[in-house]
C-alpha cells in the first residue's frame, strides 16, 4: 500500500477547486464532488482511512495508481491528499503549483467579473498573466 502524503493549500473555494482541476486536464465527469467526504481508495481496489470532498478516481489518474483527493480543513482550506505513488507518476509539487496557479486565475477572473472589470490573459514561461481594465 503507497502511502498517502497530504499538501497544505491556500484553496478555499471548491467550484474553481473544481475548475482548475479542469484546467488540468481532468473531465468533468472525472471530478467527483461531495459535501460529506469519502473514502479514498488505493490501486488494488483497497478502501484507505483517508476522505475527501473532492476526488479523482484512480482509474482517472493513471495505471496502477490510487486515488487522489482534496479534503476541506478547519481553516476553510483544501489538504492535497496524494500518494507517494502518484508524486512520482507526474502529481508531484510542479503540478500542485500549476494546479495553484489555476485556482488562483479562477479566483481573480470571478472577483474581476463581479467588480465589472475586463480579464485579458496571456502565457508566458507556463505562468499566467492577467491584465484588468474597466
Amino acid at each position: 500500500m503507497s502511502e498517502y502524503l497530504e499538501f497544505k493549500t491556500q484553496i478555499t473555494r471548491k467550484d474553481e477547486l473544481v475548475l482548475a482541476l479542469g484546467d488540468m486536464g481532468f473531465t468533468s465527469q472525472q471530478i467527483e464532488i461531495h459535501t460529506d467526504p469519502q473514502t479514498l481508495y488505493g490501486w488494488h481496489g483497497e478502501k484507505r482511512p483517508e476522505k475527501s470532498e473532492v476526488i479523482i478516481r484512480r482509474k482517472y489518474v493513471g495505471a496502477a495508481a490510487n486515488d487522489l483527493g482534496f479534503t476541506k480543513q478547519a481553516d476553510g482550506t483544501y489538504k492535497a491528499i496524494i500518494s507517494a505513488n502518484e508524486r512520482t507518476c507526474g502529481y508531484n509539487a510542479a503540478w500542485l503549483n500549476r494546479l495553484n496557479q489555476n485556482y488562483a486565475a479562477h479566483v481573480i477572473r470571478r472577483k474581476a467579473k463581479a467588480k465589472g472589470y475586463r480579464v485579458t490573459e496571456t502565457k508566458v514561461d507556463g505562468k499566467i498573466q492577467m491584465t484588468l481594465r474597466k
